[in-house]
């Protein structure tokens, strides 16, 4: 058990730095979503002032919920795509994309028939 342990974390140079990569951009990347959302609202007051900030707020959330809505097929799409495509085998890589396309489709028809029916 302790021997196998020990040879999961033997790495290469390459994969090292790639690893340090991937840590400083996620790292990175969350920092600055941080920073943007802390200095986001005191920017908005004082630029639009704060009887426009409630509405900007409300105009702001409308994007967000409706992504409560959203079924995500293209990602696991993407990445069957990318496993077909790397094997050679483009045919099935086609039959993937018409498929997601198709789900996409249907997704936004049901919702569309759901919101009308609601809105009738």
């Amino acid at each position: 058990m302790i021997k196998s342990y020990k040879q999961f974390f033997i790495l290469e140079t390459k994969q090292k730095k790639r690893i340090k990569k991937n840590i400083f951009s996620g790292i990175s990347s969350e920092m600055t979503q941080i920073l943007t959302q802390i200095s986001f609202t005191p920017l908005m007051i004082y630029f639009w002032g704060i009887e426009n900030f409630g509405i900007w707020i409300f105009l702001l959330a409308i994007p967000n919920i409706f992504s409560i809505f959203n079924v995500n097929f293209n990602n696991a799409a993407i990445n069957e795509m990318t496993i077909f495509n790397s094997n050679k085998n483009y045919k099935k890589t086609n039959e993937v994309f018409q498929n997601s396309v198709i789900l996409v489709f249907l997704n936004l028809l049901f919702f569309l028939i759901l919101f009308l029916f609601f809105y009738f």
